[in-house]
C-alpha cells in the first residue's frame, strides 16, 4: 500500500470561514483508541462552531456531548460552548502560571489556544482536543502536541526523556507490528523510544514521515509533576506529498 492511499479523499468542511480549528477526539470501542468525533472551530467573526463528524454519528455507540446536540450543519455560538469552556485553565486557579508553563504558553494565552495546547483533558471522560496543522509557508505545515504513551516507558526511556531540552531533534519510526495500530508512529531520540504520535494524527502525517519529509523537535520537556500526559511537548513540521491535503478527508466530513 502506498502512503498516499492512507490519506482520505479531500473534502471541504461545513465550517469553512474558520480562523482556527481543533479536532475533538475520544476513546471509542472496540479498540479503546482516541478517534475523531467532531470539529471545534474559532470562526473569523470570533464566534464558535461545533459539528460532529458524519462517521461518528453513524456509529451504533454514538452519544451527544453535553450541551452539543446533533444538528445537521453543526451549532454556532457567540461564546465558547460551556462543555469546552470548563476545560480551560481557570484564571482563579492558584497554580495557573505553572499550569500554563507546562503548556509552553504565556499567562495571556486565549482560551482557544489553551484548549489547543492542553487537549482539554479531564479525569475519566477520555476526551482530547488536537490542533489542526497550520500552514507555515512553502507547502509546509506545523503542529504542536503532547506525546502519548509516556506512562509506559521503561527506565532507560525515562532517563532519556529527562535529559531532553528545547529544540533537540527527534525521530519518528514506523511500528507496523504495534497491536493498537499498524500506522503507529513512535517518537524516539537516538533510537530510544519516548512515546507515540496521537492516534488521530497518524493518517495525516504518515505520508510525510514515509518520505522522510519532516522535522520533529522538542518544544518543552516537563518535570514528572506535570503528569504523564504533559511530559513531552513536541513540534512537528512537515510537507505532505503532492495531492495530499492534511486534515481534510472523508473521515472528517462534518455532519
Amino acid at each position: 500500500m502506498r502512503p498516499t492511499e492512507l490519506i482520505a479523499e479531500a473534502h471541504s468542511p461545513h465550517s469553512s470561514a474558520f480562523a482556527r480549528r481543533l479536532l475533538v477526539t475520544q476513546k471509542l470501542p472496540p479498540r479503546n483508541l482516541y478517534e475523531s468525533i467532531g470539529i471545534l472551530s474559532l470562526l473569523l467573526d470570533s464566534s464558535f462552531h461545533f459539528s460532529y463528524l458524519s462517521s461518528f454519528v453513524r456509529k451504533p455507540f454514538f452519544r451527544e456531548l453535553p450541551g452539543l446536540p446533533k444538528c445537521e450543519g453543526g451549532v454556532k455560538s457567540a461564546h465558547l460552548f460551556p462543555f469546552f469552556a470548563e476545560r480551560v485553565i481557570s484564571s482563579e486557579r492558584p497554580d495557573r502560571f505553572r499550569a500554563l508553563s507546562y503548556l509552553n504558553l504565556e499567562e495571556s494565552a486565549a482560551p482557544f489556544e489553551i484548549l489547543a495546547r492542553s487537549g482539554g483533558n479531564r479525569i475519566n471522560d477520555h476526551l482530547e482536543l488536537l490542533p489542526f496543522p497550520s500552514p507555515v509557508g512553502s507547502g509546509w505545515h506545523s503542529v504542536t502536541f503532547f506525546v502519548h504513551g509516556v506512562r509506559h516507558l521503561d527506565a532507560i526511556s525515562r532517563n532519556a526523556l529527562d535529559r531532553l531540552y528545547p529544540d533537540v531533534s527527534l525521530e519518528l519510526d514506523r511500528e507496523p507490528s504495534n497491536p493498537e495500530s499498524e500506522l503507529a508512529l513512535r517518537v524516539s531520540h537516538n533510537g530510544t523510544p519516548l512515546g507515540y504520535v496521537p492516534h488521530p494524527l497518524l493518517n495525516f502525517v504518515f505520508s510525510a514521515v514515509a518520505t522522510d519529509n519532516y522535522a520533529l523537535t522538542v518544544a518543552r520537556r516537563n518535570s514528572a509533576d506535570a503528569g504523564f500526559h504533559q511530559r513531552l511537548l513536541v513540534k512537528l513540521d512537515y510537507r505532505p506529498s503532492r495531492g495530499d491535503v492534511p486534515f481534510f478527508g472523508v473521515d472528517l466530513e462534518e455532519f
